[in-house]
């Protein structure tokens, strides 16, 4: 069993603990927290469910911490990966944001437009990780994702959600506060 399985997962300090937790492993030009990635990528639709379920796609961090991708599919044992489904499950049972949404294609789109806008912007490399040049971030604009690229990169660079703006607008998108 892990963490949060009996206590409320979705908490105002989990939110303000992700407005903390920089992306990249701080491998950015800046700060920039997952609650901003996630608050920026929930904007890029109008769609309610897709931008709850966005703004819980990286939630789990919280728990868990920023691991990206390349170092997770590399390095992490297989219960890690057991421990954030079940983690994100009942996340999605609380929340009754269904986790076939948090983990569906269609945030898997976003988060691709996202990559490609943060690469552009924030991004300081990755490749200083392992200092070997082995752990690649490949970010490629997804199919018909051009012009919300553009806008994502537009919404970084502005900064509109950073720090505690990001707290602020996730409320507002959730629908509490």
């Amino acid at each position: 069993s892990v963490e949060g399985q009996n206590r409320m997962l979705l908490t105002r300090e989990r939110v303000v603990a992700l407005s903390r937790l920089n992306r990249y492993c701080g491998w950015t030009t800046r700060p920039f927290s997952v609650l901003e990635h996630s608050v920026i990528g929930a904007k890029l639709t109008p769609n309610r469910t897709l931008q709850k379920a966005f703004l819980l796609h990286d939630f789990e961090e919280s728990a868990f911490g920023d691991i990206i991708s390349p170092v997770k599919h590399k390095y992490m044992v297989p219960q890690y990966h057991i421990d954030v489904e079940e983690w994100v499950r009942n996340l999605a049972v609380e929340t009754k944001v269904p986790y076939s949404a948090i983990d569906g294609e269609q945030v898997h789109h976003l988060d691709r437009v996202m990559l490609v806008a943060e690469k552009a912007t924030i991004y300081a490399g990755l490749n200083r990780m392992t200092g070997d040049g082995t752990l690649v971030l490949k970010a490629e604009v997804p199919n018909g994702g051009e012009a919300l690229v553009e806008w994502a990169k537009y919404m970084i660079e502005s900064q509109a959600y950073a720090g505690e703006n990001a707290i602020t607008a996730f409320w507002q998108m959730w629908g509490g506060e």
